[in-house]
């Protein structure tokens, strides 16, 4: 007698774990192996300007000034500590020894978002928006400079990466996604726009799985310590607005294609913010359809919530503005935002699918393909228009001359300079002159200098200008940097009665300088 049949069927697991079982491996060790030569190009072609620079100067004053700086600078010890400690305890002279970090952090969030994207996109949408991100001007320009920013965003896409993926609710990964937000914290306050939302989320997804509670705790514990700092510090900095205030608009413009308040606006930042606002807002109604599946919420709100929270609160109700140059703080942002966008790709995709019975490679199939290929072409475009900028115009006015310096210098030859970002690029490239003088100051008896190169802002008030300009004239031969437009009288009193030989100019601001010889005593 014949039993019935019995069929079984195996499921089929699920779309991520296809994914990261078998092909977006491949796909994310290109987008980041691109990522990477993207960051690596030019990396020492521009020198170190005056922020990176200040990084440097307290790694070389010692661990006592990286903590007693915190007191006052509105970014907490632990970029400095790691940049002191990346540089080989600040003694390195090459600008790759303090950008390798932000170049390794901005490099591994492609793949990151690849991933993440793959969650809720297919192949070709999540490809799309991490090669979006992988060419982006503002993300490779803070991928390349010794900040905290290039290495905050990779933070922010490994800790979502961490939350969403940790299926199995293994307390390790609790372990992890709570130093990750510890290290955040400590290397940028703007990181708690990361860790606020994400708490948030563990809370409302996972709080009965094991080891929540115990990662929550510490995460909290991190935010604790940091908040005294942080609350202090940032209300310094909010008293110095001086600038355009930043608006929502120009947030977009400037994450999407390039630091308005550095480059100036072009085309792109209003076309590439288009694109991706409207990119955004397919993909948070895509998302929001998918709430069963309790993470597919985050991208969304990890952009709109931080956003909301600054335009809609901070800024009208608490009066509090930040400047245009700030829209960096936003930058943690940018990984949820290119997921977002990539499942608005999807839904692109999805509402110009022909009907399910027909080919797919029928009616819309050409003109899908050809509306992809136009969109590919013009991101390229505009970001590498956008890239151009960069690459053409130099962050450090002020390391070019120096570095000029450094090439033309002789020995015997002193070296006076007249503002703080030139005495900070002075000490790195060209630390053998015969004397320094800097910050000249008139006083009852006459022009007096100081000898300090610091970079620290915070010594000002309480300067000595202990060397009158008489002791110039040990130096008939001497290095003369200013600021055009700022010190040009003082620059002329010090040269009066030389003779030029050589000198060089850097734009934006203008810095020049000028050497002359046979300057009277």
């Amino acid at each position: 007698m014949l039993r019935p049949l019995r069929v079984t069927t195996v499921a089929r697991p699920p779309l991520e774990a296809r994914a990261i079982a078998t092909r977006w491996p491949w796909v994310a060790v290109a987008l980041f192996l691109l990522a990477l030569a993207l960051r690596l190009y030019r990396l020492n072609a521009d020198p170190l300007w005056q922020d990176e620079l200040y990084a440097v100067q307290l790694g070389r004053l010692g661990l006592g000034a990286i903590f007693a700086n915190s007191l006052a600078d509105p970014h907490p010890p632990l970029l400095y500590l790691l940049l002191w400690l990346g540089s080989g305890f600040a003694t390195a002279r090459g600008e790759w020894a303090y950008r390798w970090m932000a170049v390794l952090g901005g490099a591994a969030t492609i793949p990151l978002v690849y991933a993440l994207a793959r969650r809720w996109a297919g192949r070709g949408a999540a490809a799309l928006a991490a090669l979006a991100l992988a060419v982006s001007p503002e993300h490779l320009f803070y991928s390349q400079e010794a900040r905290a920013y290039g290495v905050i965003i990779g933070l922010a896409a490994l800790s979502a990466w961490v939350l969403v993926t940790n299926r199995l609710s293994a307390p390790r990964r609790w372990w992890l996604w709570a130093a990750l937000s510890a290290v955040g914290l400590w290397l940028n306050y703007g990181y708690l726009m990361v860790v606020g939302v994400q708490a948030l989320f563990v809370l409302a997804v996972a709080r009965r799985q094991r080891g929540v509670r115990p990662a929550l705790a510490l995460a909290g514990v991190a935010l604790l310590a940091i908040a005294p700092l942080a609350a202090i510090t940032l209300a310094q900095s909010a008293r110095l607005f001086s600038g355009e205030p930043l608006g929502l608009w120009t947030t977009a413009q400037s994450l999407a294609a390039g630091d308005l308040a550095r480059y100036g606006a072009y085309w792109g930042n209003t076309w590439l913010a288009g694109v991706l606002v409207l990119l955004v807002g397919l993909g948070v109604g895509r998302l929001a359809r998918q709430a069963r599946d309790g993470w597919a919420l985050y991208a969304p709100a990890q952009v709109l919530l931080p956003l909301a929270a600054f335009f809609l609160i901070v800024r009208p109700l608490l009066h509090i503005n930040v400047e245009l140059f700030q829209a960096r703080q936003f930058l943690v942002l940018l990984p949820a935002a290119m997921v977002v966008a990539a499942a608005g790709l999807e839904q692109l995709r999805a509402a110009l699918q022909p009907r399910v019975g027909r080919p797919a490679p029928t009616r819309l199939g050409w003109p899908l393909a050809v509306g992809g290929a136009a969109l590919l072409a013009g991101l390229l475009f505009a970001s590498y228009v956008g890239l151009s900028r960069y690459w053409e115009h130099s962050k450090s006015p002020e390391g070019l001359v120096a570095r000029f310096v450094r090439d033309h210098g002789a020995p015997g030859t002193a070296v006076i300079s007249m503002h703080i970002a030139m005495d900070a690029a002075l000490s790195f490239y060209a630390p053998d002159a015969a004397a320094y003088f800097t910050k000249p100051y008139p006083q009852p008896h006459g022009l007096y200098f100081s000898d300090s190169l610091s970079v620290q802002m915070r010594a000002w008030p309480t300067m000595q200008w202990t060397h009158p300009a008489t002791e110039l004239g040990r130096y008939p031969r001497r290095w003369v940097g200013w600021q055009m437009g700022v010190n040009d009288a003082l620059a002329a009193e010090v040269m009066a009665g030389c003779t030029p030989v050589a000198g060089a100019t850097a734009e934006f601001p203008p810095f020049k300088v000028a050497l002359v010889e046979n300057c009277p005593p």
